[in-house]
């Protein structure tokens, strides 16, 4: 098994999850944390951006900026702060923002213990097949397996529930590839140094931008 930096991060995650779960205990307690949070964020991911693809493609560079900001306005549409349904919208987040990291897991372990061909080398050399249908497949497999448990929930539940997972995942698998073609057209190899492990902020939250743009597109949809 080849886990060079696992240790890394696994500590730098752990810490993005103390300040996750701070930033939303912080938020069930004053709703207008939560769009504050997202400010910070979005600010942090454009500055990544803009830096990472200074004097590179314009049209590039402004597509990539709409793309952020969208993503980001989508996770404050959904988590509808304003809304007397607050708490049940903000929980929903927590599961969009749960799931991009999840995703990510599964794609790494998944690449990582079975190998095999290459997803796309030449725009991520380290991605595998076996990691990506680790995450598209494997993960709707588990929340359907944990979703049969239940005996409450019918079985147009739950098998409504996983295809809506399994399009959720693969969401995040081509938010994360859009990045990486990104960042080898700016010819760099993360967005940022400053989490150990991870790159940068935009590194982490690319695969939940994108999860958070295919909720807003199916809640509309369906």
């Amino acid at each position: 098994m080849n886990f060079p930096d696992l240790r890394v991060r696994l500590i730098t995650g752990m810490m993005l999850w103390a300040v996750l779960g701070l930033w939303i205990y912080c938020s069930m307690k004053n709703p207008m944390v939560f769009p504050v949070g997202l400010v910070i964020m979005a600010s942090i991911c454009l500055y990544e951006w803009f830096r990472m693809g200074a004097g590179k493609s314009i049209p590039l560079r402004m597509a990539g900026t709409a793309i952020i900001g969208f993503g980001f306005w989508t996770c404050y549409d959904l988590a509808n702060v304003h809304s007397q349904h607050y708490p049940t919208t903000l929980a929903m987040m927590i599961c969009i923002l749960s799931l991009g990291p999840i995703t990510d897991m599964a794609a790494y372990f998944g690449g990582r213990l079975m190998g095999g061909p290459k997803l796309c080398p030449a725009i991520s050399p380290s991605k595998t097949w076996a990691g990506f249908l680790s995450a598209v497949i494997g993960v709707p497999m588990l929340a359907f397996l944990y979703l049969i448990s239940y005996t409450f929930f019918g079985l147009s539940d739950i098998l409504y529930y996983t295809l809506a997972i399994s399009l959720l995942c693969l969401a995040a698998q081509t938010g994360d590839l859009l990045e990486s073609w990104a960042k080898r057209q700016f010819g760099v190899k993360d967005s940022g140094s400053w989490l150990p492990g991870h790159g940068g902020l935009l590194d982490r939250l690319d695969s939940i931008l994108a999860i958070s743009i295919a909720m807003f597109f199916l809640s509309y949809l369906l």
